[in-house]
């Protein structure tokens, strides 16, 4: 990054960065560039303070293909879902500030403590903490919930996927705008997420569940918020989530 950045300004080319979080350390690494974009404002206007140049917040580009499910999903209708077992997608690279395992353990306390059983399915790498794999499924087995969490890996195609899930949660300590949160809009699938990072320009109690944190007992909280909607609330988040079809 910070090579190419040299290499544009001795060349004379106009160099825009694509950049998201930020933190102390990692503004050293960049360098020379002209322009930043970033698909949150909070990180736009952060890295253009830090960096004394332009930025402009821009959101990710989501295929139709994701609308697409949504109006189906429209068309199909909900009429609540009480009494229906939720399926639940976590998406990112399994490592601790994506809060897998504080999904799994709200997982089980939903099911110990509130009698709600809910089935989860976890996407992205999982090879890169081996350790923390290990722990998720030891939090598994600590709540004999094993058969209602899945592990997939990594997934080329969310589309698909989004389109067997009913709630997409995050459960990340920070992030920029996660993709597929704007997919999940897209697709009609109730959100739960912390207002962490530029989650919160585009996520509130009138498109989604906002939770206080990615700890266990938030994530439970959330969800069990979620499964206590009736048809008329839900119905109404989600068609206002679906207007980011007006945002592109």
């Amino acid at each position: 990054m910070r090579e190419l950045g040299v290499a544009a300004r001795r060349l004379g080319i106009p160099h825009v960065n694509s950049l998201y979080a930020t933190n102390s350390h990692e503004s050293s690494s960049v360098e020379h560039c002209d322009a930043i974009h970033s698909d949150s404002l909070l990180y736009a206007n952060q890295w253009a303070r830090v960096l004394g140049v332009s930025s402009r917040c821009i959101l990710s580009f989501v295929p139709e293909d994701y609308f697409d499910i949504g109006v189906m999903a429209r068309n199909f209708g909900l009429g609540g879902w009480r009494d229906k077992k939720l399926k639940i997608g976590l998406f990112g690279t399994l490592q601790p500030r994506k809060g897998q395992n504080q999904t799994i353990e709200a997982i089980g306390m939903l099911s110990r403590n509130h009698g709600i059983e809910m089935s989860l399915d976890i996407y992205g790498y999982d090879h890169f903490f081996p350790d923390y794999l290990d722990e998720c499924k030891k939090t598994a087995d600590r709540f004999g919930i094993n058969d209602h969490i899945k592990f997939h890996g990594f997934v080329q195609n969310t589309a698909e996927v989004l389109s067997e899930v009913d709630i997409v949660l995050c459960a990340s300590d920070w992030e920029s705008l996660p993709q597929v949160i704007l997919e999940g809009m897209a697709a009609r699938r109730l959100i739960v997420s912390p207002a962490v990072g530029g989650v919160a320009e585009v996520l509130t109690e009138k498109n989604g569940i906002v939770i206080r944190d990615n700890s266990s007992g938030a994530i439970c909280e959330g969800l069990l918020r979620a499964a206590m909607l009736d048809a008329n609330e839900l119905e109404s988040r989600l068609n206002l989530a679906q207007k980011y079809r007006d945002w592109e």
